[in-house]
């Protein structure tokens, strides 16, 4: 028995949710929070969640990762679900705007190692590249490894297992279309170090999945040039403070039925969860 691990582990990841503040009211839609190492078991837990009766035409908008890695396997595991139930996954706890949250609380969490392995799942995918209260968070990077208990083996057994386990690792993350030069970066930094992303790279990985885009383009006649092109004019009509054109209406109209058929598709996949 051998764990593969991408961070340290101590105790299980924390597993909650949320659905009774104003911001998630709005849009009808809940937020799952999973905090600290993710261990044996958690991928179940995470299952029993997604699978609680919510209040009528509610689902789960989001998933806040705060965490510093864990079991590979686990990781992959719940990666799965936050694909099948099209869940955005965020480092930064979007509920700071609310009285309910304290000035105290942070804001921006740590996702490393095998919570970048859950994050990449996520049908948008956000996060915050800063330093908060003198430690650093956002997105952070190391090669996978396994319990010191493997590493007593022969050293070319060692060598196989960990070339095999890094082979697996990197051809998960291929298919969720993370580059390879990051790849490499990410299994050139031991299991003593962390590669941070800095705001250019976390950019680029940022925002809705390629899978989930082209599914939105399909299902919800969504345009992501036409959205780029009106955000871009909205912002400089801000800043000439000029009037609102019809032009600006119409967009608003239509991001409002993506955003619509978005939720609904949503729904859906977390209803036949459930089921």
């Amino acid at each position: 028995m051998f764990s593969i691990l991408l961070g340290s582990a101590a105790h299980s990841a924390s597993i909650s949710y949320s659905c009774n503040l104003e911001i998630e009211r709005l849009i009808r839609g809940c937020s799952i929070v999973l905090s600290g190492p993710i261990e044996k078991g958690d991928a179940s837990r995470f299952k029993d969640v997604l699978k609680r009766p919510l209040p009528e035409g509610w689902s789960y908008n989001d998933l806040i990762l705060d965490s510093m890695g864990g079991e590979v396997d686990e990781a992959i595991a719940i990666a799965k679900m936050v694909k099948e139930a099209v869940l955005k996954t965020t480092t930064i706890d979007a509920r700071w705007k609310l009285k309910e949250i304290k000035p105290t609380t942070r804001l921006f969490f740590p996702c490393v190692s095998a919570c970048f392995l859950v994050w990449v799942a996520g049908a948008e995918r956000f996060s915050y590249q800063t330093v908060e209260k003198g430690e650093k968070v956002g997105l952070g990077l190391h090669r996978p490894f396994f319990s010191s208990s493997t590493y007593r083996d022969s050293p070319s057994v060692v060598a196989d297992k960990q070339a095999r386990l890094m082979l697996e690792v990197r051809s998960y993350l291929k298919g969720e279309q993370i580059p390879d030069s990051l790849i490499d970066k990410m299994m050139h930094r031991s299991s003593k170090e962390i590669y941070w992303l800095d705001e250019n790279v976390d950019g680029d990985l940022s925002g809705i999945a390629p899978w989930f885009e082209e599914l939105l383009i399909s299902r919800c006649d969504y345009d992501p040039a036409y959205r780029r092109e009106q955000e871009s004019a909205i912002v400089r009509r801000f800043n000439d403070k000029s009037a609102r054109p019809a032009s600006e209406e119409k967009f608003i109209k239509w991001m409002q039925a993506v955003n619509y058929c978005k939720y609904e598709i949503i729904r859906s996949a977390q209803s036949a969860l459930r089921n």
